[in-house]
């Protein structure tokens, strides 16, 4: 008898104790006792104050010989070391690989025997496309987007890729541009054409791969008689794979599907700068820079300083270093985002 009344006077006194100490707002000294900062809160919601208990611990005294205090306390305490259990018990739901039907287009896996020959740049001297990214964020927040979007002339539908001509760059380069809507998709910048086109799409070969973990699709793929099926994909959900690859640095497979937007709209501002970017990274200088001047020619400046940028590098890297001075000399002059750059180059 006198064990039980030492355990219940024991048990009310740390009870007490408790309920002071999360009343102060005081946490528990021993980093071990997490268990016991949960028991504490389990403890205060269910006792309502101390002489509360103390009323409960009378008259259930009578009917029980395990103290109310110590019934409590474990309840308190099993309740938390539960919580605990079942939370740390939840099987994890990431990395796992499940099977799935995956879309697969033929564009990303049968490159053309041009693009399999292209030796890419060494990496210091490649268009890093985080760099890219990063001067888009920067760039965008100084950038007024347009009101309304006008009127855009469809362009027609071509069976073949346009050939790319290399000019001379002009001395003195048009800035009485238009900015066109803007999109931003896998952190690049992008026209969204779907404000200027009706129905924009992209024809393409593709095929469906059921039960297919999604990182093992393209192992499948070995076999040269797939029956591809032709199928029109929305061109934003073909600009966005498009860019993706891009933003994986993925530079064959983007050239393959930027020269296939330039197959239907050979003026699309984002295949011809996109095309550029990876024309560059792969060494092909006069492809980059003829894609890089039809980019300065259209009508919308969304890429105009990015393109006369990445056109004077390109000048610069084919060792024609005067028409890479020009360019420079004026992108300093237009004291615009590159200007310092330029300075720099100069």
């Amino acid at each position: 008898m006198n064990s039980d009344n030492q355990l219940n006077k024991s048990g009310k006194n740390l009870a007490e104790q408790w309920i002071a100490d999360a009343r102060a707002g005081k946490k528990p000294t021993d980093p071990a006792d997490a268990f016991e900062q949960d028991a504490r809160a389990g403890w205060q919601k269910a006792s309502g104050g101390s002489e509360l208990m103390h009323q409960l611990d009378r008259r259930f005294s009578r009917k029980s010989r395990t103290p109310f205090y110590l019934a409590t306390l474990l309840i308190a305490l099993t309740g938390a070391v539960t919580g605990v259990v079942l939370l740390t018990a939840q099987p994890s739901k990431t990395n796992v690989p499940t099977a799935q039907q995956v879309q697969i287009d033929k564009i990303d896996v049968v490159l053309t025997k041009e693009i399999q020959a292209m030796e890419a740049l060494p990496a210091n001297l490649q268009i890093q496309p985080k760099q890219v990214q990063k001067t888009f964020r920067q760039k965008a927040k100084q950038d007024i987007q347009p009101a309304t979007a006008e009127p855009m002339a469809e362009a027609p539908i071509y069976l073949s890729p346009r050939k790319l001509e290399v000019n001379q760059p002009k001395a003195v380069l048009s800035t009485n541009k238009k900015k066109a809507k803007e999109i931003y998709l896998a952190g690049m910048k992008l026209i969204d054409y779907r404000a200027y086109r009706s129905k924009p799409q992209i024809a393409s070969q593709q095929i469906a791969l059921s039960g297919v973990p999604a990182d093992q699709e393209k192992a499948e793929l070995k076999s040269d008689d797939i029956d591809w099926q032709p199928i029109d994909v929305p061109y934003y959900d073909y600009i966005t794979k498009t860019v993706e690859q891009f933003a994986e640095g993925n530079m064959r497979q983007t050239l393959n599907r930027t020269q296939s937007i330039l197959t239907f709209y050979p003026d699309d501002a984002n295949a011809l700068f996109y095309g550029g970017l990876c024309y560059y990274n792969l060494n092909e200088m006069d492809q980059a820079i003829a894609a890089f001047q039809q980019v300065i020619e259209l009508p919308y400046d969304n890429f105009y300083e990015e393109a006369i940028w990445y056109l004077a590098n390109a000048y610069d890297l084919k060792n024609e270093h005067s028409k890479a001075r020009e360019l420079y000399q004026f992108i300093a002059d237009q004291k615009g985002f590159y200007a310092k750059q330029a300075e720099k180059r100069l």
